[in-house]
C-alpha cells in the first residue's frame, strides 16, 4: 500500500483578516484547526512560540490546542 501524499484536515472555519480592521488578538487556542487568509495589511502571527510575518494574500492555519495570536504592524 502507497503512503497517501495528501493530508486530509477538517476544519471549523474560514476568517478573513484585515489588518487595516484588527489591531490583534490575545493569545488563544482552539479544538480545531482555524484557517485564516489575510486580504489586507500587515502583522505577525505567532504560533506555539514562534513568529511569522504575514501581509495580505498569506494563508495561515492555526492548529488544534496550540497557543496562537495576531498582531497588526499597523501603528497607531
Amino acid at each position: 500500500m502507497q503512503n497517501d501524499p495528501f493530508i486530509y484536515i477538517s476544519y471549523n472555519q474560514t476568517r478573513y483578516l484585515s489588518f487595516e480592521r484588527l489591531r490583534g488578538t490575545r493569545p488563544h487556542r482552539h479544538s480545531f484547526y482555524k484557517v485564516i487568509i489575510v486580504i489586507s495589511g500587515s502583522g505577525d502571527f505567532s504560533h506555539g512560540g514562534q513568529n511569522y510575518p504575514l501581509q495580505s494574500g498569506d494563508l495561515l492555519i492555526a492548529n488544534p490546542d496550540t497557543y496562537h495570536e495576531i498582531k497588526s504592524s499597523k501603528e497607531d
